[in-house]
């Protein structure tokens, strides 16, 4: 689709990605697995990466200041305000038409047969970090509409997710007594007498 997109290497068991401070490593010291698939030495090359093999896990991060640019580089676009204010949709989906298929995308564009789970929090940071430029720094964009240039800002207005992802993203548990993450404890429940189960009324 044209989107400019940066392709990062994650730790296959979702501690870290490995950008920043742990952009040299190659495995994450904390659990020990190798960023790369280890190959064989009768199959190696002298090419130093393709020692390493492929990377277990790669986050593909479609970087939104690239497409803010472009937006705003389009006359009739940039006819709207310019600050922008932003919704966030962390649910799941599968990319594919077919139900059967295993394959999921998830948040910041993390492709697998297997969703990240409770380490999801791992893999927004470079979402979060181009939120916080865009909101501390702002960013220097041309409009095509004035035929100017200003400084565009923008703030992460809501975020659209279910339960289980809420739990996730934010630490905030979905269950229990204090289910209800407007209520907390104040929360309206019943504990089912055969089934052991809580539902919030």
């Amino acid at each position: 689709m044209g989107m400019v997109y940066q392709k990062i290497h994650a730790c296959l068991n979702d501690c870290i990605l490995y950008k920043n401070e742990f952009e040299e490593m190659h495995n994450y010291p904390w659990c020990g697995v190798s960023q790369y698939t280890v190959k064989d030495d009768d199959e190696c090359s002298s090419d130093e990466s393709t020692k390493k093999g492929l990377p277990t896990k790669v986050l593909w991060y479609l970087l939104i200041i690239p497409r803010f640019k472009c937006m705003f580089a389009n006359a009739n676009d940039a006819k709207e305000a310019r600050n922008l204010r932003l919704g966030l949709d962390n649910n799941g989906m599968n990319p594919y038409v077919s139900l059967s298929t295993p394959h999921s995308l998830w948040p910041c564009c993390l492709s697998g047969p297997r969703q990240p789970e409770n380490d999801i929090d791992v893999y927004p940071s470079p979402l979060i970090e181009d939120l916080t430029k865009l909101w501390d720094e702002g960013v220097a964009v041309f409009d095509g509409y004035r035929n100017e240039t200003f400084k565009l800002r923008a703030m992460l207005f809501c975020t659209i997710n279910d339960f289980p992802t809420y739990e996730n993203l934010n630490g905030y548990s979905v269950k229990g007594h204090r289910a209800c993450l407007v209520n907390e404890a104040d929360t309206s429940y019943v504990q089912l007498k055969h089934g052991r189960k809580i539902v919030c009324t």
